[in-house]
C-alpha cells in the first residue's frame, strides 16, 4: 500500500515537471506586435533637433545637431514642446561666443515611424514655457496619434506616465516609456524668488526630457516637462495644468 501511495507521488511530480512552461523566443516581428498593442498614444511623440548651419574655416557649409527636445502632437500638422527649445537667441548667442559664422537654423521632427519633416515656429510662450511648432509639407502619412487635455487635474499621488527622449535616446520604432506619480504644486526651483508656481511629478528627467508629455491612465495630456533639478533626476516640473489647457485653447 505504501509503495502504491509512493508510486503515485513520483507518477505526479513527474507530471508537473513535464507540464513546466518553457521559454520561447520571439522574433522581432512579435515585439513589435506587442509594442503596438499598448494603450499609450505612443505615436503622439516627436523627437525634436535644432540643426544649426556653420561654415568652417575652409568656407564649406556644415549641419550641426545644438540640441534636441521631446514634443507631441496636438493637431494633425502641429506639435508642443518647450519654450527654451525653441529660443533661436540662446543658439545664436552660443556661435557668436565662439566667433563661429552659421548662416539658418532649422528644427527637425522626427516621428516614431522615422519619418522625419522641418518644423516652424507658429507660438512662444516664454513664461509658461511651451512652445507650438507646425510642421511644413504634408503629414497625411504619417501615423500619429493627436493628444487630447484630460478633463481633469491629477489627483496627489495618481499615476502617470512619460514619453521623452532623455539625452537624444529614440530610434524609430524604439521611444522611452517612463511612470510616475504626480506630487502636488511647488515654487518654481530655478527661480524661487518670484514664486512661480508650477505642478511636480516624480518621473526620470534629463536634457532631451523637456517637452515631453505627462499623460494620465487614460492617455490625456496632464502635464509637458519643462524643467528638472540638476543632481537629482526624479523629479520633473511642468507648467501648471490650467495654464497648458489655456495655451492649446
Amino acid at each position: 500500500m505504501r509503495i502504491n501511495r509512493m508510486l503515485l507521488i513520483f507518477i505526479a511530480c513527474a507530471s508537473l515537471l513535464n507540464c513546466s512552461c518553457q521559454p520561447t523566443r520571439m522574433s522581432r516581428f512579435d515585439v513589435w506586435n506587442m509594442a503596438e498593442k499598448t494603450t499609450l498614444p505612443l505615436h503622439s511623440f516627436v523627437k525634436l533637433s535644432s540643426i544649426v548651419s556653420v561654415l568652417t574655416k575652409e568656407a564649406e557649409e556644415e549641419l550641426v545637431q545644438f540640441s534636441s527636445a521631446s514634443g507631441f502632437f496636438v493637431s494633425e500638422n502641429q506639435v508642443v514642446t518647450a519654450a527654451h527649445f525653441c529660443e533661436t537667441l540662446s543658439i545664436k548667442t552660443y556661435f557668436m561666443q565662439r566667433k563661429t559664422f552659421f548662416d539658418r537654423i532649422t528644427f527637425m521632427a522626427e516621428t516614431l515611424d522615422g519619418h522625419r519633416i522641418e518644423a516652424v515656429i507658429t507660438r512662444l510662450e516664454e513664461d509658461d514655457d511651451l512652445c507650438l511648432m507646425m510642421l511644413i509639407g504634408p503629414t497625411d502619412h504619417i501615423k500619429k496619434d493627436i493628444l487630447k487635455m484630460a478633463d481633469r487635474k491629477p489627483y496627489h499621488g495618481e499615476r502617470v506616465y512619460n514619453l521623452a527622449a532623455p539625452l537624444g535616446v529614440f530610434t524609430a520604432g524604439m521611444l522611452p516609456v517612463f511612470e510616475g506619480f504626480f506630487s502636488g504644486i511647488c515654487t518654481y526651483p530655478k527661480n524661487p524668488s518670484t514664486d512661480i508656481k508650477v505642478d511636480m511629478y516624480s518621473l526620470p528627467i534629463n536634457k532631451g526630457s523637456s517637452g515631453s508629455p505627462v499623460l494620465n491612465r487614460s492617455g490625456e495630456l496632464v502635464g509637458v516637462v519643462v524643467a528638472g533639478i540638476q543632481g537629482f533626476e526624479n523629479l520633473g516640473f511642468s507648467p501648471r495644468f490650467e495654464l497648458i489647457k489655456q495655451f492649446l485653447n
